[in-house]
This record gives structure tokens, sequence and C-alpha cells, in this order.
């Protein structure tokens, strides 16, 4: 079993095995974790680099416009990911690793659009 999702044409981001061990014990220190998803979200404006948040967040309660995902993990235990339709173009094939050095890290090949400047 790998740690993206079962139907491969439907992933957005991946998530790394490391990375889905790091988020399930982050997840699982939280009350409620069983019934929380890994919130993914650019927070960046048009020009800058990509900002992003990650937040858990219950996912039965993600907004009807939200993608969620369920990524499988080595040892069969599922996470969620839930990522705003206005960011999926943005995350589309990106990559959520761990690194000890770094922690968890997105690996995005996207980047954000220019700004537009009115009178250009």
């Amino acid at each position: 079993m790998t740690s993206e999702t079962t139907d491969k044409s439907n992933t957005i981001v991946t998530v790394t095995p490391i990375a889905h061990v790091k988020l399930l014990e982050l997840r699982d220190a939280e009350t409620e974790g069983e019934q929380l998803g890994l919130r993914l979200e650019i927070l960046s404006e048009p020009g800058e680099d990509f900002r992003y948040d990650l937040s858990f967040d219950e996912f039965l309660k993600a907004a009807f416009t939200d993608e969620v995902r369920t990524h499988d993990g080595v040892d069969g235990v599922t996470i969620k990911v839930i990522i705003p339709a206005d960011n999926v173009e943005l995350l589309l094939d990106a990559t959520l690793d761990f690194t000890d050095s770094q922690g968890l890290v997105i690996r995005n090949p996207n980047r954000p659009e220019a700004p537009s400047i009115e009178g250009l």
C-alpha cells in the first residue's frame, strides 16, 4: 500500500510515507483525532511565493466546495487531506514530505501567478 489516495487519478497532493506517519502522530495527539483531517491552504497573495497553512480540521464539516482526499498509510491507517477549491489547481502534483531538519515540507511544482498591475 502507498500513502497516496487509492485512485491515483484523483490525487491532488501526494503524502510521503514519512509525512503520513508524522501527520498521524500530530493528529492523534488532538482530542478528536480520528475526526480530523489536514487542511492544506495557500495563504499568499498573487505574485508572492506560496505560503501554506497546515491545520487540523473536522473533515465532515469541510465546506461543500472543499476537496477531501483520503490517503492510505503503509500501516493501513488513513488520513484525510482537505484542500479549498480555489487552491486545487495550485497544489496539483505537489508533495507533502517530512524531514528531521525542516519538519513538514511542501514541494510544489506550481508557481504563483504574476501580480496584475493596472495600466500594463
